[in-house]
């Protein structure tokens, strides 16, 4: 690559990040101003003399968020109390104890203000039929269980507390007796009475409060999801369910986008999509928690462990798809280890402990720098800048999950800038499928030329051995045969005894040269290897085989049982009339038997082969642990040579797909022949 190359490349790729950057900073900046406003904070006495945080139902109107609640931690108030005491940041992400009591209070107007009639007025759109001015709470998911009260009256609840009894707390009878957890949004009715002559401006009379008993599971923290959303009733639906839609809509493109590329993984056998792959299986593992949570979610502490593990994915993604090596050290597997420490420290943390969030997000925005470094080295080593763009997007993923969230999903500029990057890889891998195949039809264009071009080169190949075959099986069989026969006649007019067993051994040597000269001849003027594979019955080829064996079976005195099948197995015929009739006269020259039978069943269907045909002598048979399909094997080596005959048989069974095995069962010798299923199982019409 040369130095103007990599200049364009690196001035490419600085293009590429600040075009990615200022699309995040552009989207982070839009929807961070439409994001809903906090109601402004006011503080009162409460009734205990503690400072008590409240809102005026003047600020209403519209969509905004609750920033402050009291806490109470440790203690169950009563309803309505409007007891002060600390006052929580809901920004700030707090944690809390394992129970105790959370307040909001809403102020009605005060019927003593010099401008009731104009703030009455503004609030007369939101006026019932009842005389009460009509606004809706939304309690975003809350990682515990939780009994809801408005004023002094039970109103509803998410899981069940331990040992809770609601008689203690208001007019409603039950009791509770296990914790249970269930993480859901809750949406309250607050009301606020209209009619300024029976209004007063006492506290208790003037406000409405929504009293929320908790308890985090064992080993846990409580803590909202969010943050509550309060405004008209038909905003606030509007926005949860808008919220839970989207999140939904996510979930169902991010799962068919997965889908895709698994298919297109599988399709193609190749690891190419594998970083794709990846990332958009973490994006969708983190929207379907996501909207898991925005329901009905009965494990919402392990859900967000999950989503803080798979956001660890998006950078070990970078890392690893670069497959950077510094020589032969593979320095892209180490970064994605560390990108993914987060991934173990998190579920090892205590739960929900501020530090270990701080430490984390600390943590998670230093593994950044991992693979952005990686990013840089391929840039001067001059990687391909083909391998640039999944790892940018894991990069962008990755700060989508750091960027702060928002009370709404959908003015959120991390789920924005989520659903843009899930769209972007979904583009860039379709065009790299689209490419495969391209170079694929490109590939295959002239294939048959190709085909034809290795098939004419093969035949020759195989002309050229077959002559070779020939030369080696009848030009060298003759000298072989006149030496056999020259050391058997001096054997004869030998009195040297060691001299005698010399030539017997030189004889016995030339024979089973001569014999293996035989096989290749047989081999060779055959040419098993240009007929053609058929779906072939046994029945017929066996009886065939007994009526050609039978005479020499009769002449050595041998009783020959032929047990046909109807089997059918896909074979080539002469070549496995060829290993039947080796594995015969096999048994009829060296075994020493008085019966010889062929047997053929069928194998099990769930298995790969399909029959099964059985030679089997009652002779003296070969010891265990012999290879017997050893070429030139003798169970005597001074007499039986066997040639090439039993390799041969197996080689052949095995270029039909089969196999040939040897045991010896109850004194009997069994060779067994092992054939492929045919499309047909059953016997082929006449």
């Amino acid at each position: 690559m040369t130095d103007q190359t990599r200049a364009t490349l690196r001035a490419a790729l600085t293009a590429a990040f600040l075009l990615l950057g200022g699309l995040a900073l552009l989207v982070s900046v839009l929807f961070g101003v439409s994001q809903p406003a906090d109601l402004p904070e006011a503080r009162t006495e409460g009734t205990n003399g503690q400072p008590l945080a409240v809102c005026s139902i003047e600020d209403l109107p519209g969509l905004s968020t609750v920033r402050y609640v009291n806490y109470t931690p440790d203690e169950f108030l009563q309803p309505h109390s409007l007891a002060g005491g600390e006052v929580l940041d809901l920004t700030t992400s707090p944690v809390l104890s394992g129970r105790g009591t959370l307040q909001f209070v809403f102020l009605n107007l005060d019927p003593f203000d010099e401008r009731f009639n104009e703030k009455s007025e503004a609030l007369s759109p939101y006026l019932g039929g009842d005389s009460y001015w009509h606004f809706t709470l939304c309690l975003p998911p809350f990682s515990g269980a939780v009994n809801v009260y408005i004023r002094a009256s039970y109103e509803t609840s998410s899981g069940e507390i331990a040992g809770y009894d609601f008689v203690n707390y208001s007019e409603y009878v039950g009791k509770t007796e296990e914790h249970r957890t269930v993480s859901e949004p809750l949406l309250l009715d607050l009301t606020f009475y209209s009619q300024r002559h029976i209004m007063s401006p006492d506290l208790s009379i003037r406000a409405t409060t929504v009293t929320i008993h908790f308890e985090a599971g064992e080993g846990e923290h409580a803590m909202f999801l969010s943050r509550p959303l309060v405004g008209t009733d038909e905003e606030v639906r509007s926005a949860v369910g808008r919220d839970r839609y989207l999140e939904l809509a996510l979930t169902l493109v991010a799962a068919i986008t997965l889908a895709a590329f698994l298919f297109a993984t599988l399709l193609k056998r190749t690891a190419a999509f594998l970083p794709q792959t990846v990332l958009v299986g973490a994006v969708f593992g983190i929207a379907l928690l996501r909207f898991l949570l925005t329901g009905s979610c009965p494990f919402p502490r392990a859900a967000l462990v999950l989503i803080r593990v798979l956001s660890a994915l998006f950078p070990a993604a970078a890392a690893f798809s670069l497959r950077e090596r510094i020589r032969k050290f593979p320095l892209f597997a180490l970064f994605a280890l560390l990108c993914l420490l987060p991934a173990v420290l998190i579920p090892l943390s205590p739960p929900f402990a501020a530090a270990a969030s701080s430490a984390e997000l600390i943590l998670r925005a230093a593994m950044l720098c991992l693979p952005l470094a990686l990013i840089v080295l391929a840039v001067l080593r001059g990687r391909s800048p083909k391998v640039f763009p999944a790892p940018c997007l894991a990069l962008v993923l990755a700060v989508s999950e750091l960027l702060p969230a928002a009370p709404l999903r959908f003015l959120s500029p991390g789920f924005w800038l989520s659903a843009l990057t899930l769209a972007a890889i979904a583009a860039l891998g379709s065009l790299f499928f689209w490419r495969i195949e391209a170079e694929n039809r490109y590939l295959t264009a002239d294939l048959q030329l190709e085909v034809d071009r290795r098939t004419h080169e093969l035949r020759a190949m195989i002309d050229d051995r077959d002559k070779l075959l020939r030369y080696l099986s009848h030009d060298l069989k003759k000298p072989v045969t006149r030496i056999g026969q020259a050391a058997l006649a001096l054997e004869g007019t030998e009195p040297d005894p060691v001299r005698r067993s010399t030539l017997r051994e030189i004889a016995d040597k030339a024979e089973g040269i001569r014999a293996g000269l035989t096989d290749l001849q047989h081999y060779a003027r055959e040419n098993y290897a240009e007929e053609a594979s058929c779906a072939l019955d046994l029945a017929p080829l066996l009886r065939e085989i007994r009526s050609s064996l039978s005479p020499d079976c009769e002449a050595n005195g041998i009783l020959l049982n032929v047990v046909p099948a109807a089997v059918t197995v896909y074979a080539k015929p002469k070549m496995l009339i060829s290993v039947l009739h080796n594995l015969v006269f096999n048994a009829i020259e060296h075994a020493e038997c008085s019966c010889i039978e062929i047997t053929a069943e069928r194998t099990p269907e769930r298995t790969p082969k399909a029959c099964r045909i059985r030679v089997i002598d009652d002779g003296k048979g070969i010891e265990a642990g012999e290879d017997v399909f050893r070429p030139y094997y003798s169970e005597h080596p001074a007499r039986e040579n066997m040639g090439l005959g039993l390799y041969l048989c197996r080689q052949f069974l095995r270029s039909m797909g089969g196999d040939l095995t040897y045991e010896r069962a109850s004194k009997r010798t069994v060779f067994t022949a092992t054939l492929p299923r045919s499309p047909r199982h059953g016997p082929l019409p006449h």
